[in-house]
């Protein structure tokens, strides 16, 4: 079972933010999610399924980080919370500075820099540990109570 077949976020698969481009659509999603961008040349590979596994049990943690997944495969296909874009792949690609033929799980936080950048697969712990670190968060946090 893929990623996207696990999870939804609502509050994204109601946008209209699901044609453009990359940098428009990341504009958009600035100062309100949290972006994991998912790299990786194609499905089959290990660290790509790795990562899907890490975050795909944990959909309620993503949400209360306000967070939204971005898959980008070096095919061009693109899928946002699981569903599939209508954008290439390519703009994501350069934006980031991600070669083709590579795996990386990016974070960009909500101030839209990037906060973690890596070559192998973060575990959903380790990914929440970061946000939940920062101060952002924390106030995210403190509201909530």
């Amino acid at each position: 079972m893929k990623f996207r077949d696990l999870i939804l976020i609502p509050a994204l698969a109601s946008t209209p933010v699901l044609a453009g481009d990359a940098d428009r659509l990341m504009h958009e999603l600035t100062w309100e999610k949290r972006v994991l961008l998912i790299f990786a040349p194609h499905e089959r590979r290990a660290d790509y399924r790795q990562q899907v596994a890490h975050i795909g049990a944990v959909g309620a943690g993503l949400r209360e980080r306000d967070m939204t997944v971005i898959e980008a495969f070096a095919d061009g296909r693109v899928f946002i919370d699981g569903q599939a874009l209508d954008t290439e792949a390519a703009g994501f690609y350069r934006r980031i500075g991600v070669d083709l033929d590579e795996f990386r799980a990016v974070l960009v936080g909500k101030d839209g820099t990037v906060k973690l950048d890596r070559n192998d697969p973060v575990t959903s712990a380790d990914l929440f540990a970061l946000i939940d670190s920062m101060p952002m968060r924390r106030l995210e946090m403190r509201q909530d109570d």
